[in-house]
């Protein structure tokens, strides 16, 4: 089987609570709780909660700045990662969560719900590949932090 790496370049943002774990990158180092520049990559290897708003370093031409993830209803209820700059936004946060001994998922709590909802991947009939909502079907990820830039 063919592995496609999905990398994002992000500033990470944390804000955590005191009893949360911590979460540790590639390396087995603890990410930074004070914002730090890493690459989300698939765990393709196969610890840690804490709240995070996960924005770009670089933000798109596209995009309205700063951009961070948000996610946003689609007309057939699809619940979709996108950037900042959309009317049906969700109050929320995301948050990381420990998912196999060496990777974490990414899962989406809204602000008046009691629970979270995994962020995975879905492909279309042309191959696209896009974050979404995939409850029971994470997206496992790693973070690896990136030697070239200070956040």
């Amino acid at each position: 089987m063919k592995t496609t790496m999905f990398a994002l370049f992000l500033l990470l943002a944390f804000a955590s609570s005191a009893t949360a774990d911590v979460v540790l990158d590639a390396n087995g180092e603890p990410v930074s709780n004070n914002g730090g520049a890493y690459y989300i990559l698939p765990d393709i290897f196969a610890k840690g909660d804490m709240n995070v708003d996960i924005s770009f370093i670089a933000v798109p031409i596209c995009a309205p700045a700063p951009s961070k993830w948000t996610i946003v209803v689609g007309e057939e209820g699809t619940k979709s990662v996108k950037i900042t700059g959309y009317d049906n936004t969700l109050k929320g946060w995301f948050r990381i969560q420990n998912y196999d001994s060496l990777a974490y998922k990414i899962v989406f709590c809204l602000t008046d719900a009691g629970s979270c909802e995994d962020v995975g991947i879905s492909s279309d009939d042309y191959g696209n590949r896009r974050l979404l909502i995939s409850n029971g079907n994470p997206f496992a990820v790693v973070f690896v932090k990136s030697p070239s830039l200070e956040a």
